[in-house]
């Protein structure tokens, strides 16, 4: 049967098996090892230079990371199998994603600095979060290049708003005094908060895949996707091994496509609980001077004043 030969099997007489399937003989570093291991090494680069940034640095990497974490994790999947993007192609097309960031801080860092108010900044953040995770939820195989850019754009705009609106917010009724502490508290739990938006969306991803792999008729490739092969075998390699049997390789485009949805869908609600959450918080004035003295305290000792006479 035809879709039985594009799945691989343990089998010796089998002459189909995945084209692209990696072989121990070929050992090499994914897409993903490139952009994970050079951050990783600047930042402990960083920490080598001055230990005194080691607390608040890497954090903030953490979470500026976590603003998007979402999109770096499961837009690959949706760029790499269901648009069958190479993992250099794809990686380009996440550049929508992170590009929007730095005009966003800028314009929205003035616009505090200016009007000297962060919770409008705040709740505008989360409801354009929301609505770019809504956006999202409409990707398929249909979806053309500018849909995609635009959401990705969207939903940045949102992260980056919401991520600097967030300090002021936590620093706006405390004393001078209280800033390292309390910042460094606000770091530590962005830091524990980005450990969740890869658990969460992995699980979700993993849970409802299963849930809808019966629509794939070949129980071959519904084994091979099961236990995490799915986000493995997400590739254009895999996906081009399926081209003999276009019925079942638009089965699998359908369940990953609806798996995905789910995820961008528990985003949505994430992204919508900041809204009230935001407008709960006080909206105080922010301060325009500094009322503390920074650096080690002079004390004058006897010795030093003998020192002096003589």
């Amino acid at each position: 049967m035809a879709v039985e030969n594009a799945i691989p099997t343990t089998s010796s007489t089998d002459a189909q098996a995945l084209p692209d399937e990696p072989k121990p003989a070929k050992k090499g570093y994914g897409w993903r090892f490139w952009a994970i291991f050079p951050g990783l090494c600047v930042g402990g680069l960083l920490s080598a230079l001055d230990t005194t940034i080691l607390s608040t640095v890497l954090p903030t990497i953490s979470h500026n990371l976590d603003s998007s974490l979402l999109p770096t994790w499961c837009l690959p999947v949706y760029f790499q199998l269901v648009l069958e993007a190479t993992p250099k192609k794809s990686g380009i097309d996440l550049f929508a994603s992170f590009i929007p960031m730095v005009p966003g801080a800028i314009v929205g860092g003035v616009l505090i600095t200016v009007t000297g108010k962060y919770k409008p900044l705040l709740v505008a953040g989360f409801i354009l979060m929301a609505v770019g995770m809504g956006l999202f939820t409409m990707l398929d195989d249909r979806t053309n290049t500018v849909r995609w850019v635009i959401y990705q754009v969207i939903l940045a705009l949102g992260s980056v708003i919401s991520l600097i609106a967030t300090l002021p917010a936590v620093l706006a009724s405390l004393p001078e005094s209280d800033v390292a502490t309390a910042t460094a508290t606000w770091a530590f739990l962005r830091s524990f908060g980005s450990i969740w938006c890869v658990s969460i969306p992995s699980a979700v991803f993993n849970s409802r895949f299963t849930d809808l792999v019966g629509r794939i008729a070949s129980p071959q490739l519904r084994g091979v996707l099961l236990g995490g092969g799915a986000y493995q075998l997400a590739t254009k390699a895999f996906m081009e091994s399926l081209d003999d049997t276009p019925v079942v390789k638009a089965q699998v485009v359908s369940v990953y496509v609806d798996s995905l949805k789910l995820v961008w869908q528990v985003g949505i609600a994430f992204a919508a609980l900041g809204v009230p959450l935001s407008l709960l918080i006080r909206s105080l004035a922010l301060r325009d001077e500094l009322n503390a003295e920074f650096g080690l305290e002079e004390t004058r000792t006897e010795n030093v004043e003998e020192v002096r006479v003589q």
